[in-house]
């Protein structure tokens, strides 16, 4: 749903309130809305880490415990980027548990996108 909202958003200048049970996913765009610079830096530096060793650096990631803020949000949105066709699974155990995707060059951070996504 947040996909369709953000198409009618830009086109029909509406204002809404969008929530999810993922957690994880509110966070992102809480995070997105109030420090999408902050947010930008460390996707930055994902990308980065993720372009000089891929799968290492996904295994890295994705064993590591999401703590909530930016450093949550970023993981969340560096392994959408990069895990199996942007699938969001978690085990029993509430670890998230989807296999690197095979791409050859992804944008973990979209400027562009993230910036108009925060625009009020």
């Amino acid at each position: 749903m947040a996909a369709l909202f953000f198409h009618l958003a830009f086109r029909l200048q509406f204002g809404a309130h969008l929530s999810d049970a993922n957690c994880e996913l509110v966070n992102a765009y809480n995070m997105m809305k109030n420090d999408v610079e902050g947010l930008i830096a460390l996707l930055e530096r994902h990308e980065r880490n993720y372009r000089k060793s891929p799968a290492e650096y996904y295994y890295r990631l994705r064993s590591a415990q999401p703590g909530g803020g930016l450093e949550s949000a970023a993981r969340f949105i560096a392994l959408n980027k990069t895990c199996y066709n942007g699938l969001y699974r978690v085990n029993k155990s509430g670890a998230f548990n989807v296999p690197i995707g095979r791409y050859k060059n992804p944008a973990i951070c979209d400027r562009e996108q993230l910036r108009g996504a925060s625009a009020p």
